[in-house]
């Protein structure tokens, strides 16, 4: 009898044991095999980014070595929305004010669902300082560098233009550009 109860109540732990396998089992079977798709397309995701970084573009100088067109360090201000939280109305309230923005469009960009938005590229020193100053959580200042012409006009028409990510677009910008 006593032999009996022994015997019943370690088939009992056995089939709790065995059902909890194949539960066990049968989530990672699925996880692996029908799921696989979907698990490592969001593992890249998070893992793999590309960065794209822009280096500084060379300086070009007439025939005396005066700089026609050079780059000058800036900041341009970005925020990660998802940092901000419940707070995005008041940072799109002070980042308006002192970058000129309207609140709403700021507020918009904030709520767009993105993961990194721009506030403002290229900032002069003083708008950068005074965002700076904001100390908000969530927004951010990125060093970038900026196509500056200190002859204004002289020979514009052969130097060229770049667009606002420092890629040339027309003139001696763009010829000397380097395609990657």
């Amino acid at each position: 009898m006593q032999e009996e109860k022994v015997h019943v109540r370690l088939l009992i732990v056995a089939g709790v044991a065995l059902l909890w396998m194949t539960a066990v089992f049968g989530r990672l079977g699925y996880l692996q095999l029908v799921r696989h798709s979907t698990y490592l397309t969001r593992a890249q995701r998070q893992q793999q980014r590309t960065i794209e970084i822009t280096p500084k573009r060379g300086a070009i100088f007439d025939r005396n070595m005066h700089p026609l067109a050079m780059s000058v360090p800036v900041e341009s201000a970005f925020a990660v929305p998802n940092e901000l939280g419940e707070n995005k109305a008041m940072a799109a309230r002070l980042l308006s004010g002192v970058l000129g923005i309207p609140r709403d469009v700021l507020l918009a960009r904030f709520e767009s669902g993105g993961s990194f938005v721009w506030v403002l590229r290229k900032l002069p020193p003083d708008k950068a300082e005074a965002v700076r100053a904001l100390n908000l959580k969530g927004v951010y200042l990125q060093a970038e560098n900026q196509r500056y012409y200190p002859k204004r006009e002289l020979a514009a028409h052969v130097l060229g233009f770049v667009d606002l990510d420092e890629k040339g677009l027309g003139g001696i910008e763009y010829a000397l550009d380097v395609a990657v």
